[in-house]
Formats: C-alpha cells, sequence, structure tokens
C-alpha cells in the first residue's frame, strides 16, 4: 500500500483505536514546532508516562531558539505539583485556570487534538477526534487563546 502524506489531505476523524491514538499524539509532538494545550491533570500525567520524549525535544529546541515550545493551560491540583513542576523546569509555560472547558485539546502547526475524556490518573484517551483542516486547527486555537 502507498504511503500517504496527512499533509496534503484535509481530513477530520475520530479514532477509537488505542495504538492509532498513540500514534497520533506521538506525531503531532513530532511534526510541530510547538504545542498549545488544554488539559486536565490526567493529561499531564499522560504525557509525563507515555510521550515525555517527544515534548522535551520540543523544549529543548525551544531553549536553543528554534519553534514556539508548548504552552499548557491546565488546573493546578495538590497532586500534580510536583509534574508541573517539572515540566516548568523543562521551559513548559503553563497557566493554572480554576474552571477548565470540559474538553481537552493539542493545537500544533497544523493539526489539532482533541478529546472529552478525564484521562484520569493519567489514562490512556480512548477516543480521539483528530483534524488537519485549517478551520479547525484555527477555531481550536482560538479556544486555547482565550484562556
Amino acid at each position: 500500500m502507498a504511503s500517504v502524506k496527512r499533509e496534503n489531505i484535509h481530513q477530520t476523524r475520530i479514532s477509537d483505536n488505542p495504538s492509532k491514538i498513540a500514534e497520533q499524539i506521538l506525531h503531532i509532538a513530532e511534526t510541530s514546532s510547538g504545542l498549545s494545550i488544554v488539559s486536565v491533570t490526567g493529561g499531564l500525567q499522560l504525557t509525563y508516562d507515555n510521550f515525555f520524549g517527544p515534548y522535551k525535544n520540543i523544549l529543548d529546541k525551544y531553549k536553543t531558539g528554534e519553534g514556539k515550545g508548548i504552552k499548557w493551560v491546565i488546573n493546578i491540583e495538590k497532586e500534580s505539583v510536583e509534574l508541573v513542576k517539572i515540566f516548568l523546569g523543562l521551559g513548559m509555560q503553563i497557566k493554572h485556570i480554576k474552571n477548565l472547558p470540559p474538553i481537552n485539546l493539542s493545537v500544533g502547526d497544523k493539526e489539532v487534538n482533541a478529546t472529552i475524556e478525564k484521562m484520569e490518573g493519567g489514562m490512556m484517551v480512548r477516543s480521539l477526534i483528530t483534524s488537519n483542516e485549517p478551520i479547525y486547527v484555527s477555531h481550536f486555537y482560538s479556544i486555547f487563546e482565550q484562556l
């Protein structure tokens, strides 16, 4: 089967396949110069447990003047303070807000991932909406900016 470049075809899709979801989360981290994220603390734990390397790479590049780094909007809870400190130490920009919207999203340069799951304890997402359609990327980025 021939390989198709994702960037050339605009599409929105929903996945409930755990390996495809992990692949997509990894893909957005590896192909974006920066990420804008709105997520519960379980999302931060999920990132630390499963995708730490690619996220650290984005932050390392940002420290040397490449890329946009990572900005994360979160409701910081007592049990997540140490984890937040780890990411702050790596250069992640974190903003605490009391009331998060009922959606977790990650916006990269050309794609967005979103879920309404709680990801309690860093549990892997079971359903993920992904889109590289510019109107959706722009819309979700505007949600991030408003927060």
